[in-house]
């Protein structure tokens, strides 16, 4: 029964990790999406020295996964006015973001809860168009972006729709005052 002992031998990425107990540890978490070797790649030698001073050294290789990270806000959706009867279009694909860099977690798919009647979400675009048909105070509207590992953001906003502005009368005025008749050419103003 003798014991060994565990140290960290030379190499180009030796300084990256711990060794303690006889686990290797990176010393600080690496990022994937950001790391700087090509290859993910991290090459260590181990070394193990028994009681009586006998050593061997072992290459290791760690390589860093891919893991899937949520996707994130980016920036607030502000409060939206839709005019009833009127065509709607707000892109809100932008206010999202996710660092993943390879499928099918890079891919985001959008859902809303909360939009009036005539009003969808295009799933794949982000883009929430349509037509509303009926007025309605602020109301809250849910959108969530999904990746393909099915992890989840959402963002809400407050979506009032309104009727358009109607214009019952207005007089209008020459330059003279006067607002029964108005000549070509003449300056006109609304009183």
């Amino acid at each position: 029964n003798e014991t060994v002992t565990w140290s960290l031998g030379s190499g180009a990425d030796t300084a990256l990790f711990s060794l303690t107990g006889g686990v290797l540890s990176l010393a600080a978490a690496k990022n994937y999406e950001v790391d700087e070797t090509t290859d993910h790649a991290y090459s260590v030698n181990v070394v193990a020295t028994d009681s009586a001073g006998n050593a061997t050294t072992q290459a290791v290789t760690v390589n860093l996964t891919d893991v899937n990270e949520a996707p994130t806000a980016a920036g607030t959706v502000t409060a939206q006015p839709a005019v009833n009867g009127q065509a709607y279009n707000l892109d809100v694909h932008t206010y999202f973001a996710d660092v993943d860099t390879s499928a099918p977690n890079n891919t985001l798919t959008y859902s809303a809860t909360g939009l009036p009647t005539g009003v969808t979400i295009n799933p794949t675009t982000g883009v929430i168009s349509g037509t509303a048909t009926a007025d309605r105070s602020a109301s809250s509207v849910v959108v969530t972006a999904t990746d393909g590992g099915n992890l989840s953001i959402t963002q809400s906003f407050n979506l009032a729709v309104v009727s358009a502005p109607t214009v019952s009368s207005f007089t209008v005025a020459d330059s003279t005052g006067t607002t029964t008749l108005g000549k070509s050419g003449e300056a006109l103003s609304f009183v």
